[in-house]
């Protein structure tokens, strides 16, 4: 299990801070430098799962590019199904939608859901910055798409805020 980005930053902002401080300098420039690169790797790692997911949305339909599972498969190593999750996920939220504040998890847990839903589901997780179990309050069941109302009052993530009195943004 590699290291996380949040304690990779920490770590780099720790030994740059004291730097001249404590210690050998040189010493802590090159543990910083060392976090640094960890981070790198780790930012890289969470937006990989898009631009495969768009590489596969963008070969799709395009017989002369070939198969493209088989050749995801065998540079990036993972599962047909994961990749087939990249595409689906890459395809339900358009580019403009996705939030580089969040990891992909947060993005694939809210894929399913209808576009005014999901914005304010990713809005919400962007501005608390905690994952979109936010959802659970709003009676919104991410495993299934949320059925189409008719008429917004009866849909529960609706109903349950304005028996408070409150938006939805707002009693989030």
């Amino acid at each position: 299990m590699g290291l996380g980005r949040d304690y990779c930053h920490g770590n780099a902002i720790k030994y740059l801070w004291r730097l001249g401080h404590k210690g050998d300098p040189l010493t802590d420039a090159r543990r910083a430098g060392w976090y640094v690169s960890r981070l790198i790797d780790c930012l890289k790692r969470e937006r990989s799962q898009w631009w495969i997911g768009d590489w596969l949305n963008y070969g799709e339909g395009r017989p002369e590019w070939g198969d493209k599972y088989e050749q995801a498969i065998s540079m990036f190593g993972k599962e047909y199904q994961t990749l087939v999750q990249y595409k689906n996920v890459a395809r339900a939220i358009e580019f403009n939608e996705r939030s580089l504040n969040l990891p992909w998890s947060h993005h694939m847990a809210v894929a399913s859901q209808p576009p005014a839903v999901r914005r304010e589901l990713l809005e919400a997780a962007d501005r608390t910055k905690k994952p979109p179990g936010v959802a659970q309050r709003l009676g919104i069941s991410l495993r299934k798409p949320t059925p189409v109302f008719a008429d917004a009052r009866l849909c529960p993530a609706r109903r349950r805020p304005a028996a408070r009195g409150l938006s939805v943004l707002e009693w989030l």
